[in-house]
């Protein structure tokens, strides 16, 4: 099981505090009383990736025809394979992906 993540906003790559570890862990056993007895293996830290307005980037560089695509901040695991499906529509349509998130809408 992965467990995560708290919400601070830092650019702190310290361990885990026990702060925040207590609130994730008693925030898990609330809704998944069993979990209780489970071993920990790993407590993992690392900022997220957000800009200021916490609106996620696609950049379209033509001289090297690359793609970035940045700033999904908390959900990055839920939402990259949409992003990708949607960035791969745009390409394949020949549409040269520009701008924010909106590009990304399917609208």
């Amino acid at each position: 099981m992965v467990l995560g993540a708290t919400a601070y906003e830092s650019e702190d790559r310290s361990p885990a505090s026990v702060g925040g570890a207590m609130r994730l862990l008693s925030a898990a056993v609330s809704v998944l009383p069993g979990i209780e007895e489970a071993r920990i293996l790993e407590f993992a830290t690392q900022v997220r990736p957000a800009f200021a307005d916490r609106r996620p980037v696609m950049q379209w560089h033509p001289s090297s025809r690359r793609l970035n695509i940045n700033g999904l901040y908390r959900h990055g695991f839920l939402l990259s394979p949409a992003v990708v499906e949607r960035a791969s529509m745009l390409i394949a349509r020949g549409m040269e992906p520009t701008g924010a998130w909106a590009d990304l809408s399917g609208d």
